[in-house]
């Protein structure tokens, strides 16, 4: 049952209810709200910490400019009296200022104009968008090394090597900000928007006259003059205003129902005072004056645009996850760096050597290819998105929706349609739900009977809804006029068209109007008159008399109407109108009216052909003498009728009690007493006097129609006239106490529905976690019937006034907290909490925002913000929706900001960083599932990624550690990152959701991180470990056909062994390897230009001066760059001549096998000791020396094991991504159905092929042809680490939540 208190409020309303409805809803489990409850968990104690920290330090939550622009728009110009207003104006309103004053206020107020934020130009932005952003900083740093790197480099040829890599991470870098700029680019001008509110030139009241000027020229205390249509180009103080003047302020308060104004004084909130009109807003009806009283960012909409400029953005979660991520890999990536550079500082001195690896190590750890990877796949989502109608501006925005814990929805025209539509109807004293999906053509519903004939009632309360009705058709279709008409029009449309297929305007064009009072906010009602013919007559109403007759419609507050009827329609029959009747029906209006629904009532009577006859003609036009009169001394005048003299004697009495003089008379008082001569009705009467041939009107008085004592008026008949504009007034049966009243027909409750596919959205919200709580400008009974139509409150979502009207008298302080589940708190009683101190303000906010089921109404847009603020505060990730002025700062503070593509306005799209095209909040739902899908794509992406960061680490470590040659280049590292895994990678952003993804509760930041320590556990030692053993066993199995077994390889790489160069034509071909002692690690391996370098050698070749002095002549001849098959047989004899002691040394024995069938190779060197690995093997004892390899064959050997490391590299990532495309589900369940996947494992195959086997390729990037065994070398790991994940994932299917489930689960 409806509670008193809110009985008293429905009754007592001076306008018609708001919308709402009261269709049944669908029962469900209080443990779905419970989930959405848990997500607002308050961090009590934290923010009390935060709050004696603040207080401590003495600082201010907020800067006192920020604090000053959330205070409520206040101002007292609504309280004063027009003799006050005049005197804190300096005005006078009847001549308005001069200029002098105007141009006074205007070097005090300035232009009547918004302020406009400073923006950066588009190549400030493009700039930072390169170069902003801590992740793009460590890629310039990274390419500026590899700059400075080449450009010390010592060595001639230097090695191109570090100049490739600088190009390529400039290019990714620069490439990758140039798309981000190209995806976000927008306005970030929010003063633009509102400064298309522009008004054409307007009149205002200057030194008496009225003059036209530019909105920007006004000035407070200038008066303007109102009109019908005009946009408001300030706040308005109403002074004088017609009884019908109304606005259109839900773009800015939220309020969809037209707002009445008025000029008298009011002591409400400014907002809601009906004597003031805002900068912005449209006004609807009526005419006026108006006092300006705030101009340019002072006014209501100014407040606004400062508010929303001065919010600052919140960065997205999935900003704030690669920035962590990003932070801690580059910690790492650093760390490493600085600690092996530091090693090999102090191991060998080398600067640019050590300053080399340390960029290979940071290359090898940061993941070059997550910028571009994130970018494509947000853009390839919010591609998606934008079918499912959601426009994207903000790309992280994507993952943002999805992470989203609390939706702060706007009501009018998000939750809802924005457009009235008839939701119930009442007759025969039953209530009967309408169809609102397609308002123009609803004709299902309980109106017909079963052979398909039309309910008697209801047809009749249809006609009076077409009727009684000044809406209009347009001839494209749509319609204009009030709200509440239109709704009334529309329900009427399709039911007319069904009964007799007629549009409506043709309908009403058979039923000609003959006179209409219209509605006012004074009467609560209207009333026309129309011609019935007798083809269109109804059941009852149909005569044997083929006469034209009348008939009355009417319309309004059900109290009014009920009390203008006498009778009421039941089954087509008109009853006696008993109290209990009446009694029965006031009921169905506070049932409807709870509802939030706009209730109006409708009657009607068809009048007495005979008394009210408007099937005569009209009589023909006479004039007569001028001023005709006779004479006679008494207050009287004569009609002549039927060529006879009427004596009528006017003895009126006027308001004040006394008689009336003569020439004061109405002309209605003379029809009254000629009705009395004569018996005809006085809507029948035509009066003429004089010579104009004028008909006289019954409202006007004998002083201006010139009648004296005396005058002779002359009488015909006519069809009947309707005449009065009022109920005092009217010549008809109006149900006063001495005549007929009305019969009663039914009700019409109107109400702005719910978009179609809202409330399951909602549902589907709440299955996902997500509270959705409304933040509106309407009134909190509307709101709240809204809220339990869309599911935002359930059926036992009983408030705190509710619980305590139905077990406590009344009395809300007995009531316990968990006694009731939903708030509904309009915005006077949140701003009395917001006044109060920092303590109670924050126990306010915990109390209301804990529970499941949470609506604030009448809520300002400093509220709003301030509602957001509070959400995030207690570690909700917020979204808000809106299509309003007043929602833009909310929109902007919000994690992320939806704005209404076709309701909304452009300040609230620029705000936002998603518009929904279609408007309707049901696309909020796809919008989290595909955000979610994102965030578990992303998160498979980075482990993806991850996991070639160990086979890329690794060969950096146990190159600097163990001093082997290096299995893997940093180029080829970009490869990697940036070629091969790049394709793979974003393909997940295409795979399809897993089956719980909309059951899952929101994810929580500070748990549910995008890259979690067991996700790094996953990627690095599991998946990573697998990939790098396999590269390094490609690597040895390449290097051990060379020759170069594993146990050769350590401590090769103190020296320069191996050259990086790919120059062929200085690859020195008599450049050779010598090692002094058998223990390779001690760095005894030593690589020289020629032999003549290095103290060592001489020890070595002690007591042959021979042998140096040809070593050094070798050297001094430039013959290292001559050794080749070509000069030795030119050169021949000349070379044998002329260093015949070195061709001594190395041409005693060829090393013969397979690999090296020309290779030098002796059994003891020149120095007696043992030449190591000539027989294969190291079993030899003392000093021995590395068997002779030209350095073109290590080269080549070591670019080839560098290859098959690679090859290796994408083979295991095979795979890796098939294991990645599921956390938990098995490849068999999820298939291989991702088509953009299948490609792209072919296409990073085809492309490994080509930078391998093409020659520029080999060229560029230092590659070279592999045997195709080599790459099946890794082809055991892949199917290893194919088989290792899916145990692993069937293990915590059949163990859920075991240890595996609680440690692997990334």
């Amino acid at each position: 049952r409806f509670h008193m208190a809110q009985q008293n409020l429905l009754v007592s309303r001076d306008v018609p209810l708001g919308e709402g409805d009261i269709a049944p809803q669908k029962k469900y489990s209080s443990s779905d709200m419970i989930t959405a409850a848990q997500e607002m968990k308050f961090k009590q104690d934290e923010a009390h910490r935060r709050r004696k920290k603040r207080k401590k330090e003495g600082k201010k939550a907020e800067d006192e400019s920020k604090n000053d622009l959330k205070k409520a728009y206040t101002t007292t110009a609504h309280e004063k009296t027009k003799d006050e207003l005049m005197k804190d104006f300096n005005v006078d309103f009847a001549k308005g200022l001069h200029p002098a004053q105007v141009e006074e206020l205007r070097q005090t107020h300035g232009w009547n104009e918004l302020t406009p934020t400073k923006q950066d130009p588009w190549w400030l932005k493009l700039l930072k968008s390169i170069f902003g952003g801590f992740f793009n900083q460590l890629l310039w740093a990274g390419s500026i090394l590899c700059f400075v790197a080449y450009g010390v480099d010592p060595n001639d040829p230097k090695d191109r090597t570090n100049l490739y890599l600088g190009i390529v991470l400039s290019s990714v870098v620069t490439m990758t900000g140039c798309f981000g700029y190209y995806q976000e680019s927008k306005s970030a001008d929010i003063m633009e928007s509102f400064s298309k509110f522009a008004t054409q030139k307007i009149v205002v009241l200057r030194s008496g006259t009225e003059v036209k000027v530019d909105p920007r020229e006004l000035v407070p205390g200038d008066i303007v003059v109102l009109s019908y249509g005009m946009q408001l180009p300030a706040d308005i103080r109403v002074i004088e205003c017609s009884p019908d003047m109304c606005v259109d302020n839900s773009s800015l308060t939220g309020e969809s129902d037209p707002q009445v104004r008025k000029w008298t004084p009011s002591t409400v909130a400014p907002h809601e005072a009906e004597n003031l009109a805002f900068f912005g807003t449209m006004l609807l009806k009526g005419k006026g004056l108006g006092l300006v009283i705030n101009t340019g960012d002072t006014t209501f909409m100014g407040r606004t645009a400062a508010l929303a400029c001065a919010t600052e953005n919140v960065a997205t979660p999935i900003a704030r996850e690669i920035k962590d991520f990003v932070t801690k890999v580059s910690v790492i990536a650093f760390a490493l760096g600085i600690s092996f550079f530091i090693i090999g500082m102090v191991t060998d001195g080398k600067l640019v050597k050590n300053i080399i690896n340390l960029i290979g190590i940071i290359v090898a750890n940061v993941p070059e290819g997550l910028l571009a990877t994130v970018t494509v796949s947000l853009t390839l989502t919010a591609r998606r998105m934008d079918s499912k109608n959601v426009q994207v501006k903000n790309l992280e925005s994507v993952e943002t929706l999805g992470s989203t814990s609390v939706i702060c929805s706007d009501k009018t025209g998000t939750l809802t349609t924005n457009i009235m539509t008839c939701q119930h109807v009442y007759y025969d004293l039953q209530e009967r739900e309408c169809d609102t999906r397609s308002p123009n053509e609803a004709v299902e519903g309980d109106f017909y009977y079963e052979d398909g004939s039309v309910r008697a009632s209801f047809i009749r309360l249809v006609r009076i809804g077409a009727l009684c009705n000044n809406a209009k058709f347009l001839d494209t279709g749509s319609i204009v006029g009030d709200a509440t008409e239109t709704a009334m029009i529309k329900f009427a449309s399709g039911h007319v068209h069904s009964k007799y297929h007629l549009g409506v305007q043709k309908y009403r064009n058979l039923h000609e109007k003959l006179h209409e009072i219209p509605f006012n906010s004074t009467n609560k009602w209207q009333i026309s008159m129309h011609r019935l013919t007798p083809n269109l007559a109804l059941g009852s109403e149909q005569k044997e008399d083929t006469r034209d007759q009348a008939i009355i419609v009417f319309k309004g507050a059900p109290e009014r109407v009920l009390a203008m009827c006498d009778t009421y329609l039941y089954d087509g029959e008109a009853r006696e109108l008993s109290k209990e009747t009446r009694d029965a029906i006031l009921d169905g209006v506070l049932q409807l009216g709870s509802q939030g629904e706009r209730v109006l009532a409708c009657a009607d009577l068809v009048l007495d052909v005979n008394q009210y006859d408007i099937s005569k003609m009209e009589p023909p036009i006479e004039r007569f003498e001028h001023n005709e009169s006779q004479s006679t001394t008494e207050q009287l005048v004569f009609v002549e009728y039927n060529s006879e003299l009427l004596p009528i004697r006017l003895n009126e009495s006027g308001e004040d009690g006394n008689p009336l003089e003569l020439e004061d008379h109405f002309v209605k008082h003379i029809m009254k007493l000629v009705e009395a001569e004569t018996n005809m009705n006085s809507g029948c009467q035509r009066l003429f006097y004089s010579d104009t041939g004028d008909l006289l009107e019954a409202e006007q008085t004998l002083r201006e129609l010139q009648i004296g004592q005396g005058s002779i008026l002359h009488l015909r008949e006519g069809p009947f006239k309707f005449n009065g504009t009022s109920r005092e007034t009217a010549n008809w049966p109006f149900g006063r106490s001495d005549e007929r009243g009305l019969t009663f027909v039914g009700l019409m409750a109107m109400i702005d529905p719910p978009r179609p596919g809202v409330p399951e959205a909602v549902k589907k919200c709440q299955t996902a976690g997500i509270k959705v709580v409304m933040v509106t400008g309407d009134h909190p009974v509307t709101a709240k019937a809204i809220a339990q139509k869309v599911n935002i409150i359930g059926p036992d979502g009983e408030t705190k006034e509710e619980v305590a009207n139905r077990k406590y008298g009344g009395n809300p302080t007995l009531v316990k907290p968990h006694e009731y589940k939903a708030v509904v708190t309009p915005g006077h009683v949140l701003q009395d909490m917001l006044d109060k101190d920092e303590d109670e303000v924050t126990e306010f906010w915990n109390e209301v925002l804990q529970k499941p089921m949470v609506v604030f109404a009448r809520t300002s847009p400093q509220q709003k913000l301030l509602i957001v603020q509070a959400c995030q505060e207690r570690g909700a990730i917020v979204a808000v929706t809106g299509d309003g002025v007043n929602d833009a700062p909310a929109l902007k503070k919000a994690d992320i900001g939806i704005a209404m593509g076709i309701t909304g306005t452009d300040v609230a799209k620029e705000a936002a960083d998603m518009i929904l095209k279609d408007d309707n909040f049901a696309s909020i739902v796809n919008g989290v599932e595909e955000g979610r899908i994102i965030f578990d794509n992303l998160k498979k992406s980075i482990a993806y990624t991850l996991s070639s960061n160990i086979p890329e680490i690794a060969p950096f470590l146990l190159f600097q550690i163990l001093g082997i040659p290096l299995p893997l280049s940093t180029v080829m590292i970009l490869l990697v990152d940036l070629g091969t895994d790049l394709a793979p990678a974003i393909s997940l952003a295409h795979e399809g959701r897993e089956a719980d993804i909309m059951k899952r509760r929101p994810r929580d930041p500070d748990v549910d991180n995008l890259v979690t320590w067991r996700l790094v556990s996953f990627s690095y030692l599991q998946i990573g470990i697998l990939q790098a053993l396999a590269g390094f066993y490609a690597y040895f199995v390449v290097l051990s056909s060379h020759g170069l077994k594993p146990n050769f390889l350590p401590g090769l790489a103190r020296e320069t062994n191996f050259i990086h160069t790919t120059d062929d034509d200085r690859v020195r071909d008599a450049y050779w390897l010598y090692c002094w002692d058998e223990d390779f690690s001690k760095g005894s391996c030593h690589y020289y230009p020629d032999p003549s370098v290095g103290n060592g050698l001489k020890d070595w070749v002690t007591g042959d001066d021979t042998f140096v002095e040809d070593a050094i002549k070798f050297a001094n001849d430039k013959w290292a760059y001559k050794f080749t098959e070509a000069n030795w047989n030119a050169n021949n004899e000349t070379f044998k001549t002329n260093y015949k002691n070195l061709i001594a040394h190395f041409n005693t024995k060829t090393y013969t096998n397979s690999l090296y069938p020309t290779r030098w190779c002796d059994g003891n060197d020149y120095g007696d000791r043992k030449y190591s690995h000539c027989d294969g093997s190291r079993t030899l004892e003392g000093q021995n020396s590395l068997f002779p390899i030209q350095m073109r064959d290590r080269t080549y050997a070591l670019a080839e094991s560098n290859s098959a490391y690679f090859i290796s590299i994408i083979i295991v990532q095979w795979a890796d991504l098939m294991i990645c495309k599921t956390r938990i589900r098995s490849l068999f369940e999820q298939g291989m159905s991702n088509t953009f996947m299948n490609y792209s494992l072919f296409f990073e195959t085809i492309l490994g092929a080509f930078l391998v086997y093409v020659p520029v390729s080999n060229t560029v990037t230092g590659t070279r042809p592999l045997r195709f065994t080599w790459w099946t070398s890794a082809v055991p790991f892949s199917l290893a680490i194919y088989i290792y994940d899916e145990l692993r994932k069937g293990w915590i299917r059949k163990n859920n939540g075991g240890w595996l489930h609680r440690n692997t689960y990334w």
